[in-house]
């Protein structure tokens, strides 16, 4: 008399999870086999630290599906899942303080911009509305001067326009205090 031995495979991931650009996150795959013979293969691998693993680190810059399919090479069963990792970009840090007083702490101010940021453009307003600095430099910043001046403590508007490497534009408006 034959036996049938009949096996299924499944496979588990992570939920789907929400990261900001330029972090990395784990995912993790749990399988229904006995086996321990199973190949992984994962879609957009491109933004994994490798395809082939069950347990690969995700790095996306946009918000992506990746899809594993694990085969038990002794049953030939295959099973598939799939996790999505969304990217948020968040808003750059502006600070709202600075003291230009050449102690070489806080001399400069300057939007704080990511590797996420491209085509910046940072202007900074005194009170009757006058450009007093601009800059598309990301790291370049302002030393409370004006025409070579320095300007007299008090508060200054900002304006910051920028898109992000996926193409999203972004505008920030605030103040800072100038203090001396």
């Amino acid at each position: 008399e034959d036996e049938v031995l009949v096996t299924d495979l499944s496979v588990l991931t992570i939920d789907n999870q929400v990261i900001q650009i330029g972090e990395t996150i784990s995912i993790q795959t749990i399988t229904s086999s006995v086996n321990s013979d199973i190949t992984y293969s994962w879609t957009n691998s491109e933004t994994l630290t490798c395809g082939d693993c069950p347990n690969p680190f995700a790095a996306p810059e946009n918000t992506t599906t990746y899809t594993v399919t694990a085969t038990d090479n002794v049953t030939g069963c295959s099973a598939l899942t799939s996790v999505t990792i969304e990217v948020e970009y968040p808003d750059i840090y502006v600070p709202n303080v600075f003291t230009p007083d050449d102690d070489g702490l806080n001399d400069g101010f300057n939007p704080l911009a990511t590797e996420a940021v491209n085509n910046m453009l940072f202007r900074v307003y005194n009170r009757w509305g006058e450009l007093v600095f601009e800059t598309r430099d990301t790291e370049t910043k302002w030393d409370g001067t004006f025409h070579g001046k320095d300007c007299n403590p008090g508060v200054f508007v900002w304006v910051v326009v920028y898109d992000f490497i996926n193409g999203e534009k972004r505008e920030q408006k605030g103040n800072v205090t100038l203090l001396r």
